[in-house]
C-alpha cells in the first residue's frame, strides 16, 4: 500500500509540476500551487508566501511560476485565468 502511495504521488507531481522561489534573505519562499478545483473540473494554479519552517503562510493570488525581484522585495508571477486555462499577463506583488 504504501508503495502504491507512493507512485501515485510521483505520477501527480509529474502530472502538476510546480515553481518554487526563496528570497536571498531567506525569510519567505513564493510557490505554486496547481491542480483541480473540488469540483474536478477546473484546473487552478495559485501562489503563496510560506516562511522557511512552513509557518505564515499567505494566499498571494491566482497564477503561476513566481519569482523573486533581484533585490527580494517584490514577487512576479504569471497570471492565470482558471476559466480559460491560459496565461493572461503578469503581475508583481
Amino acid at each position: 500500500m504504501k508503495k502504491l502511495i507512493v507512485i501515485l504521488l510521483a505520477v501527480a507531481a509529474a502530472a502538476f509540476p510546480s515553481q518554487a522561489a526563496a528570497q536571498e534573505s531567506n525569510e519567505r519562499i513564493a510557490f505554486d500551487l496547481c491542480g483541480l478545483d473540488f469540483t474536478g473540473e477546473i484546473f487552478l494554479c495559485q501562489v503563496y508566501l510560506v516562511s522557511p519552517d512552513g509557518s505564515k503562510g499567505a494566499f498571494v493570488g491566482d497564477g503561476k511560476d513566481p519569482a523573486w525581484s533581484p533585490d527580494g522585495s517584490r514577487i512576479f508571477f504569471t497570471a492565470y485565468d482558471a476559466q480559460q486555462g491560459t496565461s493572461t499577463g503578469l503581475y508583481v506583488f
